[in-house]
This record gives C-alpha cells, sequence and structure tokens, in this order.
C-alpha cells in the first residue's frame, strides 16, 4: 500500500485546488478536492506584510522585542543583530551593555511598564564593536508576564541635540561657557546650596583687553567680502 499523495492544480477560473489521495488498505482510494485559493492568498499576503514590517524596522533603525518576564529572555526582530549587534537571548546579556549611569533608568522603566501598562525609555547602549548609541524604547504589557515593545536608535538626534546646546551655552570664538550657562549654573548653585544649607561662592576673573579682542573678532566675522 502506497502513502497517500498530494499535488496541486489551477482551474481556468483562478482557484487553487489541493488534490490528495489516500489508499486504502482493501484497495482502491479516496480522493479529496480542496480549495486552498483563500489559504494561498491569506499566505501571500502574510509574507508580503512581513517583507513591509523587516523594511520599516530596517530603514527606521528599529528592533521590535518581547521579553518573557518569567524567564527574562527576550525575542528581538531578526535586524537587531545588525543593530544592536546581539540576537535574542537572556535580557542580563543586553543589560551589561548599558551604560552605568543609565542602568536605573531600565528597572523604572520596567516598574512603570509593570504599573501602568506602558513606559518608555531613553538611554545609551554600546554594541559588541565599541559603539556607543543612544536607543529609546517603548513596552507596552502583553499580559501577565509579557511584555512587548520597540527600541529604535536616536543617537543623531541625541549629538544634534548636543551641538544645539552646546551653541547656545558657550561663546564660538574662545569656546567658553557663555553668560546664559553661567546664569543656569550659578542658579542651580543657589537653589542646592538653599536646600542643603550650604554657601555659594564666586570668583571673577578680568583678562586685559579681552572684551576689545572678542569684539574685533565679531566684527571681523560679519564683514562682507
Amino acid at each position: 500500500m502506497s502513502g497517500p499523495s498530494a499535488y496541486e492544480r489551477t482551474r481556468p477560473n483562478g482557484t487553487v485546488l489541493e488534490i490528495r489521495t489516500v489508499s486504502l488498505p482493501e484497495g482502491g482510494a479516496v480522493r479529496t478536492y480542496t480549495d486552498i485559493t483563500a489559504r494561498q492568498r491569506a499566505e501571500r499576503e502574510l509574507r508580503a506584510s512581513e517583507e513591509r514590517l523587516r523594511l520599516a524596522l530596517q530603514a527606521g533603525r528599529i528592533v521590535a522585542w518581547e521579553q518573557d518576564l518569567t524567564t527574562n529572555y527576550v525575542t528581538r526582530s531578526p535586524n537587531s543583530q545588525d543593530l544592536l549587534g546581539v540576537g535574542s537571548g537572556p535580557l542580563s546579556e543586553f543589560l551589561e551593555s548599558i551604560h552605568p549611569e543609565d542602568k536605573p533608568l531600565r528597572d523604572r522603566f520596567i516598574a512603570q511598564v509593570d504599573d501602568e501598562g506602558t513606559g518608555t525609555i531613553e538611554f545609551r547602549y554600546q554594541t559588541p564593536a565599541g559603539k556607543t548609541l543612544w536607543l529609546a524604547s517603548r513596552g507596552e504589557k502583553a499580559g501577565p508576564n509579557r511584555v512587548v515593545g520597540v527600541s529604535y536608535d536616536i543617537t543623531e538626534r541625541k549629538e544634534a541635540e548636543q551641538d544645539l546646546w552646546w551653541l547656545a551655552s558657550h561663546d564660538p570664538l574662545t569656546g567658553l561657557p557663555n553668560r546664559s550657562l553661567l546664569q543656569r549654573r550659578l542658579e542651580k548653585a543657589l537653589a542646592d546650596a538653599q536646600q542643603n544649607g550650604g554657601s555659594v561662592s564666586l570668583l571673577l576673573i578680568d583678562l586685559d583687553n579681552f572684551k576689545e579682542s572678542t569684539t574685533r573678532s565679531d566684527t571681523m566675522q560679519v564683514m562682507p567680502f
């Protein structure tokens, strides 16, 4: 007795049939015809959707992930290897690469997700190749022991913010902190001193002709040519 056999046939109207034949012990056979057109269409749409998602994640430098809170195992999208240098694995391996100053943020992030059902975090991460990335993560509770979320690369945004902060708080000629930064730091120092019962001292240093040199340089920078 031979085993069952199956093949597909496309009808003139475009429908697809799966034809399956099963031999019977006493002789003869049973043949079934199943319309699998809808199933094949759904499979094609699923594959296309998965491909669009893969391309979107890759283009946006986004990693989708799922964490099992019971085992602390994290399943990540395949592009995680390219972006983070790691694939799916224990959470502990990922935590080791988070910047030491940002690790407490991760604990608060999980607590926020557990209490409120959703949470966000921005932190620094070092890839196995030694590159430091700024990542933003958003997670949502998807069950008693399951959190799903996405992490995306915000390094360029953070670097741009740092550049803007530097330009706004430093003199472009000397690179020294300007009045705005001095005032903010002085206000913070005074507030801390008042809260802690301490005191603040301010030291002023005058450089000969410093104002004239900077003014003269600013004038030269805006001279038309």
